[in-house]
């Protein structure tokens, strides 16, 4: 099943006949979903298909980024916190090695959240997450930082969090915006394409 793992924990009624062609074939109570490493979803109630799509209501799932290589340089620092998700309904497809949450999404990273209406996680392995997208009204609050934009992605291999749709970061009386900015959730980068900064009256001081 391209690497997804369903481990059921409390079984509701009996696979459905054969002859209900695109019915799902297994519904499930309290289900855990694994897909190698990289995710694990837990649903309170959960249908799937013999294709390996599936549905999933009052989700919770944990997302970690891919093993460092130990060859690579800086491979000695602290592994990236992972993405901890929660969304009212889910769906997902092994043949696109996609997951999709939806209805009001939370996602805390470390000491960041995100909120957005619909977060499509996609996987390039059975083992390795690939990206993140976040869509509609995305918000990013990250300390004294909050950001905004209509789409927000975000890649596991290097915790970049890229800024699309009229984006627009806010820290006290400073708001940035571009046509594009990228923020790094390990530390206190900040790229921005095109870029306007408007800074309140009140920062620049009595005359």
């Amino acid at each position: 099943m391209g690497g997804l793992l369903l481990l059921v924990l409390a079984c509701a009624p009996a696979p459905l006949p054969p002859e209900e062609e695109g019915a799902p074939r297994l519904v499930v109570e309290q289900a855990v979903l694994r897909a190698g490493e990289g995710l694990t979803l837990r649903a309170a109630r959960a249908t799937v298909d013999d294709l390996g799509a599936g549905q999933g209501s009052q989700v919770q799932a944990e997302l970690r980024a891919p093993a460092a290589d130990p060859q690579a340089p800086g491979a000695g620092a602290p592994a990236r916190p992972p993405l901890q998700i929660t969304a009212p309904a889910s769906d997902w497809d092994l043949r696109t090695r996609s997951v999709r949450f939806q209805g009001g999404v939370t996602a805390t990273r470390g000491a960041v959240t995100l909120t957005c209406q619909e977060l499509e996680v996609r996987y390039a392995s059975a083992d390795q997450v690939d990206t993140a997208t976040a869509r509609g009204q995305v918000q990013v609050v990250h300390g004294a930082r909050t950001a905004r934009a209509d789409q927000a992605v975000l890649t596991a291999a290097d915790g970049a969090l890229t800024l699309t749709g009229q984006p627009q970061l806010t820290e006290g009386p400073n708001t940035l915006s571009g046509q594009r900015i990228v923020l790094w959730l390990d530390d206190e980068r900040v790229r921005c394409d095109d870029c306007r900064l408007v800074v309140a009256g009140t920062a620049l001081g009595a005359d």
